[in-house]
């Protein structure tokens, strides 16, 4: 009997991914938990282990192939290799006339843009024919449903009438010339997708060109969406973390003998964490096609890492349980994993809010864009020192800017301002972290 090994999900819209590397044959015996390819994705590098020992049966990839969740991969054969010629085991396999996609398997998970994972039918079914079924690629289903696209009146142009991205796009720009008052918001998206091309530069003089990697093209995609579809406002404020900086020295050393990094990251996801308990509007995501915000019950902190292949954003999974300690260590680890493409699906996705600090580098301000389906961002620029008056005189204190930018439709500017000053007063008096 032949067990049949699938892509998994990739990861909070992640919808495809590239098999780089299979590490294993036709014939091979794998146990439980090995790994047997590796496919990269947009933002990681991902291991598909094997669900249950037995013979590899029939590869239905290769590499360099472009794979969706829910592909076939291969097959394993149950059973054990007889001696060590591999020859001599013989391996039946079952073949089906379109191996890539399994038929048996109805469902899939499709990262939900609100709030995590849930579960969508990978075919959906024509009204009035119930004997039939519509093959949708994922992208093409998610872009259906971000500009309100009914994908059950879009005709296919793919492999056995499957949709495709432009196939939904173009259904958008004819039902403007039926419904001018819907196409505004459905072209809206769409349009920019579709970028204007480029002009010939080289009419100018000399250049080059060199080939975005998957991250930075994933980070342009996102971003230009993010741009589109959120109405962006942001506010600033200067914190003084004189008290906070000599605590952080003090206490750095401690952190760091039991392997984590006491940065005032560390501490901003902390922070940050209480604030959202506290407002739980910063917390949430705007369901636009339902017009209800969804209020996400967990409390998940990206922090945006800059790697050699681009910029990543792995999340500290319920900083508001964890001592600073603990956050601070969790920081290092995923930093690490980030850098060498070692962070799973999990960690990339489910954060509710995102950290972005660029102090490091020398800014003395920042602008971050709004990582949808989140409503806000929080920038840390670098600290200086600046005179504050203080009981009568001036006195030499450390300022940190900080912007905080958000989706104007769900967070009105007094709701920016009390989460700032929230923000502030946790930083200013560090005691109150502990309470």
């Amino acid at each position: 009997m032949s067990n049949y090994i699938v892509l998994p999900e990739l990861g909070e819209g992640i919808d495809e991914g590239t098999i780089t590397n299979i590490v294993v044959g036709v014939g091979d015996q794998v146990e439980e938990g090995q790994t047997l390819l590796e496919v990269e994705t947009d933002k990681v590098v991902l291991e598909v282990p094997a669900k249950n020992s037995g013979i590899v049966g029939e590869l239905f990839i290769s590499e360099g192939q472009s794979v969706s969740p829910g592909v076939r991969l291969l097959s394993l054969q149950e059973g054990v290799l007889a001696g060590d010629d591999k020859n001599k085991v013989i391996i039946e396999t079952e073949r089906t006339a379109e191996p890539e996609l399994i038929k048996s398997r109805p469902e899939e998970l499709i990262p939900d843009t609100n709030s995590g994972a849930v579960e969508f039918k990978i075919e959906e079914r024509r009204t009035g024919n119930p004997g039939s079924t519509i093959p949708a690629a994922p992208s093409a289903r998610r872009l259906a449903r971000e500009i309100g696209v009914d994908i059950l009146q879009v005709a296919g142009s793919g492999l056995k009438g499957r949709i495709t991205k432009s196939d939904v796009k173009t259904f958008a720009k004819q039902q403007r010339l039926h419904d001018s008052s819907e196409s505004d918001v459905s072209t809206s998206v769409v349009d920019t997708v579709s970028m204007r091309a480029l002009p010939k530069l080289e009419t100018f003089g000399p250049n080059k060109r060199e080939a975005l990697s998957r991250v930075e093209q994933t980070t342009a995609h996102n971003m230009n969406h993010a741009w589109a579809q959120v109405p962006h406002a942001w506010l600033q404020e200067k914190i003084d973390i004189t008290e906070l900086e000599a605590s952080r020295q003090k206490h750095k050393a401690q952190v760091k003998s039991s392997g984590g990094a006491l940065t005032l990251t560390a501490i901003m996801v902390k922070a940050v964490a209480r604030a959202l308990q506290r407002y739980p509007r910063f917390n949430a995501a705007l369901d636009s096609a339902r017009n209800e915000l969804v209020y996400r019950d967990y409390y998940h902190v990206g922090v945006a890492v800059d790697t050699p292949a681009g910029l990543v954003v792995p999340k500290v999974e319920n900083a508001n349980d964890k001592s600073l300690s603990d956050i601070a260590l969790n920081l290092s680890e995923l930093s690490t994993r980030a850098r060498d493409r070692k962070l799973s699906a999990k960690d990339l996705s489910g954060a509710g809010f995102t950290i972005s600090n660029l102090g490091g580098i020398g800014v003395s301000g920042i602008f971050p864009i709004v990582n949808w389906p989140q409503v806000a961002i929080l920038g840390l620029a670098t600290s200086q020192i600046e005179p504050r008056f203080i009981e009568g005189e001036f006195s030499p204190r450390l300022v940190m800017p900080l912007t905080l930018g958000f989706d104007h439709r769900v967070i009105n500017g007094a709701d920016g301002a009390h989460f700032l000053q929230y923000i502030k007063s946790l930083l200013e008096d560090p005691f109150r972290l502990l309470l």
